[in-house]
C-alpha cells in the first residue's frame, strides 16, 4: 500500500474502462489517484495498427503518471478476431497474436512518451451465453456503457455472426489472456485479470452469478469495480 501512496495512473481502451471513470467519481482506489480515463467504444486491438487510434489515445493522456492501464480485446474476442479468421483463412492463434502485438506496439510507444510503469489490463470472459438472444439490446444500458443504441445494436449484429459456443468463445478470451501476460511479462510490465474470480472452472464459462446480470457484454460496475480496485490497491498482478 506505501509504494501507491500519491501515485499517478491513467487509463485507455475500449468501452470496458469506463468503469475507472466510475471508480474515480466515487474516489474508490485512494490512495492511488486516478487522473484520466479515455476510452472509446468498439475500438479493438487490431485497430491500434492504425497511427491515427493510437495517436488518439496518446494525446488524450497527460504526462506525469506513475502508471497507464490498457484495456482492448474484448471487442477483439468477441467478434473481430473470429471474422479475421474466416476472412484471412488464418488461425485462431494466428489472430490472437496480431491483436497482441498491436497493444504491444501501443504500450511501448506509450512508455517512451507517458510513463515507464505500463499495466495491462485483459478483457473479461464473455458473460452472455448466446448472442443470439432477441431480448438482448433490451438490458443494454447503453448511457452507462456510454455508446449509442446505433452502436450497441451494430455491435450485436457483428456478434450474431459469431456460432461459436459460450464455451469456445469463453475459451478464446483465456487463450488472449494468455498471450497478452506472456507479452506483458517480456516487456517488464505489470498485468491485471478479474477472470480468476469470474471463471467457473468445473464449467468453463463464467459463474452463473455473473451471467446476463443487465449490462450486456459488460460486467454491472457495482460488481467489477470492487474487483478491479482490490487489485490495484493489492498491487495484485497475477
Amino acid at each position: 500500500m506505501n509504494t501507491l501512496k500519491q501515485a499517478k495512473i491513467s487509463f485507455v481502451g475500449d468501452s470496458h474502462v469506463n468503469l475507472w471513470r466510475y471508480i474515480k467519481k466515487n474516489d474508490l482506489c485512494a490512495p492511488l489517484k486516478i487522473v484520466q480515463v479515455a476510452g472509446k467504444a468498439g475500438k479493438t486491438a487490431q485497430g491500434l495498427a492504425k497511427p491515427s487510434n493510437a495517436d488518439w489515445f496518446l494525446n488524450k493522456i497527460s504526462g506525469g503518471l506513475n502508471y497507464l492501464g490498457i484495456n482492448f480485446g474484448e471487442v477483439d474476442c468477441a467478434f473481430a478476431i473470429w471474422s479475421r479468421m474466416a476472412q484471412n483463412q488464418s488461425s485462431k492463434q494466428q489472430e490472437i497474436n496480431f491483436a497482441v502485438s498491436q497493444i504491444e506496439q501501443f504500450a511501448l510507444k506509450a512508455q517512451s512518451l507517458k510513463t515507464e510503469n505500463i499495466v495491462i489490463l485483459s478483457p473479461i470472459i464473455p458473460l452472455v451465453k448466446s448472442y443470439s438472444d432477441n431480448g438482448y439490446l433490451k438490458y443494454v444500458d447503453t448511457k452507462k456503457m456510454a455508446i449509442s443504441k446505433d452502436t450497441a445494436n451494430k455491435a450485436r449484429q457483428k456478434r450474431l455472426r459469431v456460432k461459436a459456443s459460450h464455451k469456445e468463445r469463453t475459451g478464446l478470451v483465456l487463450s488472449f489472456e494468455e498471450a497478452l501476460r506472456t507479452m506483458a511479462y517480456s516487456n517488464m510490465f505489470k498485468f491485471m485479470t478479474i477472470n480468476h474470480l469470474l471463471l467457473d472452472p468445473k464449467k468453463s464459462i463464467v459463474k452463473d452469478k455473473f451471467m446476463d446480470l443487465g449490462g450486456g457484454w459488460h460486467l454491472p460496475v457495482e460488481i467489477s469495480a470492487p474487483m478491479w480496485v482490490s487489485s490495484c490497491l493489492r498491487e495484485d498482478w497475477h
